[in-house]
């Protein structure tokens, strides 16, 4: 590992003279290579920032660096940033967060392949504003292929279709093949987003019937019940923070995620510092759902180019059977209205749920994409897994064929029931 690390700092130290001589005038084009930025100081961070808020079409929080600073360790080590720039203005960006990860193939209970990566999560497309788009965008790749450790892996996640970044990975002619195996990751899926003009009643009629009568019901049946008392509040500048971590917590404490997986709110964490660092700029929008003036589920938001992206929720499953989390859901949205946010997009990310298809209005078809490397190491990891994804796509099929999946599950729920009953 220490050498593979070495073997990086020796890169970003060419790729730093690069952007040093491509900044005394030079022009960049888009089929050249793209600078690795140094993200040792924090006016550097700032700096690059900066630039891209100025000559960048940022689409969100995950492109400022400052905003990803915030979300690791240790930004020299946990991320990796390209730059294009052609003479001294800047004309691309892409962000990459660099970490441990393990790529598997399994069915249930069975693994039929896993492998530790060096792994480089794009957070987002690429940005370029290069009138050749698509050569930009391979350049960035390949610029990237140069820069991973041996047993490095590129993730893409929620890439849109029909757009030049698929357009890339897709196009087996493209000069990105001649670096890269290109893997699509799993089925396609859809990105849920809700068109938001500011009306509750007007994004109502925007769903189906059935969707809006399941959106409105709960809230409906909550407020019914004369021994509750509901309320919402909102926290939004920078002396709210506390108070909203105070009573979020006292939710995420008992929820699945921190019990069960170690995640959720916490004092501390990078979650604290993105929530304070938003505030400060007026883009954190936090909400707690009270009843009986006991937090009963909590959620939180970043507010950037009148986008509203949904970081988190959470509630107490002691009033699942309320469904709260679509109560909260619901009143939230009442006081985007009252409040007259500056919002058109609400973004409910990539995972995919029951409860985002029926309160979404907008579906995006994405592909997930993993890329690894045409060396000795990428090979070891992508032809096995290949052939992995192949076996468990035969035992799918036999499994259907034979009608096994409804027998296994019902077997693994039974053997379920029976080790909660022995404890």
């Amino acid at each position: 590992m220490a050498a593979a690390r070495g073997e990086r700092h020796e890169r970003d130290a060419s790729a730093r003279d690069l952007s040093m001589t491509s900044a005394k005038g030079s022009t960049v084009g888009p089929g050249d290579a793209w600078a690795i930025e140094d993200l040792s100081d924090a006016r550097r961070i700032a700096a690059v920032s900066a630039a891209a808020r100025a000559h960048l079409p940022l689409d969100d929080s995950s492109q400022d660096l400052e905003w990803l600073a915030l979300t690791v360790s240790d930004p020299q080590k946990d991320l990796l940033v390209l730059t294009d720039s052609d003479g001294s203005t800047l004309t691309g960006l892409a962000p990459f967060r660099i970490s441990r990860a393990t790529v598997s193939v399994s069915a249930g209970p069975v693994t039929f392949y896993s492998a530790r990566v060096q792994r480089y999560s794009m957070l987002r497309e690429p940005l370029t504003v290069r009138s050749e788009r698509r050569a930009a965008l391979s350049a960035c790749l390949q610029s990237l292929a140069e820069t991973m450790t041996s047993r490095g892996a590129a993730y893409f996640e929620a890439v849109p279709q029909g757009t030049d970044l698929q357009h890339v990975l897709d196009d087996r002619s493209d000069s990105l093949r001649s670096r890269f195996y290109v893997m699509p990751w799993g089925p396609g899926y859809e990105h849920y987003k809700i068109k938001w003009d500011g009306k509750v009643d007007a994004y109502l009629q925007s769903l189906s019937s059935k969707n809006r009568y399941n959106m409105r019901r709960p809230a409906q049946k909550l407020a019914s019940e004369k021994n509750l008392r509901t309320s919402l509040k909102r926290f939004q500048r920078p002396g709210e923070v506390d108070a909203f971590l105070d009573d979020g917590i006292k939710v995420s404490e008992k929820t699945y995620q921190s019990r069960k997986l170690g995640t959720g709110l916490s004092r501390g964490g990078s979650r604290e510092k993105i929530m304070r660092f938003a505030a400060e700029r007026g883009s954190f929008l936090g909400h707690v759902l009270y009843i009986n003036d006991q937090p009963a589920a909590f959620q939180f938001a970043l507010v950037h180019a009148r986008t509203f992206y949904g970081i988190e929720m959470g509630y107490d499953p002691a009033w699942a059977q309320h469904h709260v989390g679509n109560v909260l859901f619901f009143r939230m949205l009442e006081d985007l209205e009252k409040a007259g946010d500056d919002i058109n997009l609400i973004d409910m990310l990539t995972y995919d749920s029951v409860f985002k298809h029926r309160a979404s209005n907008v579906r995006v078809p994405v592909q997930n994409y993993y890329l690894f490397p045409r060396s000795w190491a990428g090979r070891s990891i992508y032809w096995p897994l290949k052939g992995a994804m192949s076996l468990k796509a035969l035992g799918l099929r036999l499994s259907d064929r034979l009608r096994l999946t409804a027998r296994i599950k019902r077997f693994l729920r039974e053997q379920e029931k029976t080790l909660d009953e022995r404890q």
